[in-house]
């Protein structure tokens, strides 16, 4: 089989970074480490010993039922402790200067923010290679659970993070966004809705000879009207011919979150 690539990027949050290097079973060993692209840098600078590596793997508690493997919570205690070795000597070279606006704490932050989004669209990438290669439907509908397990904890990621559009304005105490800002066509690349798996589609179409073989969504939004037309692709399973499928309503925003939508 080939060999998984090493993670490259820096200063990932560490369950973004689990859920990079994890294996099938959502665990962490030795061998899944060596695709931890910045714990790699440290041995071979020096920085961390393979003496000290191996002292602090083995004081995490290992996952139920393994002798040396980690699941998510003994991972996030590895990480920080790992960490915790660097934080005296990041004090020392800060020199007391806690300045949060420098240029250097504003680029750091508009790297997390790349990251993070880059590290969630290749994750999507990849889970629509599998999807092509084994035969399963679009969008994820048929991903795995620890596959969709990997993607809601990188959004969730994206969702905490101060440069997320809706918090900041909810910050500046504004609750309004310009619809506007969300007009156009917008091809779905990932669902985790249960109502669309079940139905395999967005109309309930597909299925049976039929099969799902995507979805947009056309918003559009004048000063009294705000239209949606979901224009869904049904692809037959024999011919291979397709048909479109239109569903058209009218949308808007709101802050609350509804218990039925």
């Amino acid at each position: 089989a080939a060999s998984l690539p090493v993670i490259t990027e820096y200063d990932l949050p560490p369950g973004v970074l689990f859920s990079q290097i994890a294996n099938e079973n959502y665990l962490v060993g030795t061998t899944e480490l060596q695709r931890w692209g910045e714990l790699n840098d440290m041995i071979s600078t020096g920085d961390l010993t393979e003496a000290e590596l191996a002292t602090l793997f083995g004081n995490v508690a290992k996952a139920p039922g393994t002798k040396d493997m980690l699941d998510e919570d003994g991972f996030l205690e590895f990480y920080d402790a790992i960490d915790a070795l660097f934080e005296d000597v990041d004090d020392d070279e800060d020199g007391g200067d806690d300045s949060s606006d420098s240029p250097g704490k504003q680029e750091e932050s508009n790297v997390s923010e790349f990251e993070l989004k880059e590290e969630l669209l290749e994750l999507l990438e990849d889970i629509a290679a599998i999807s092509e290669e084994e035969g399963r439907q679009p969008c994820g509908l048929d991903c795995t659970e620890l596959e969709q397990e990997r993607v809601l904890e990188v959004v969730a990621e994206l969702e905490r993070e101060p440069y997320n559009q809706v918090r900041a304005i909810g910050e500046m105490g504004s609750n309004t966004i310009d619809k506007q800002e969300l007009v156009g066509l917008w091809d779905l690349i990932y669902s985790s809705s249960s109502t669309m798996k079940y139905n395999e589609g967005l109309s309930g179409l597909a299925g049976g000879l039929t099969k799902f073989g995507g979805l947009q969504q056309r918003l559009s939004a004048t000063k009294y009207l705000s239209d949606v037309e979901y224009i869904e692709q049904v692809i037959g399973k024999l011919g291979e011919q397709s048909y479109e499928v239109k569903i058209t309503g009218d949308w808007d925003l709101r802050t609350e979150i509804s218990l039925f939508t």
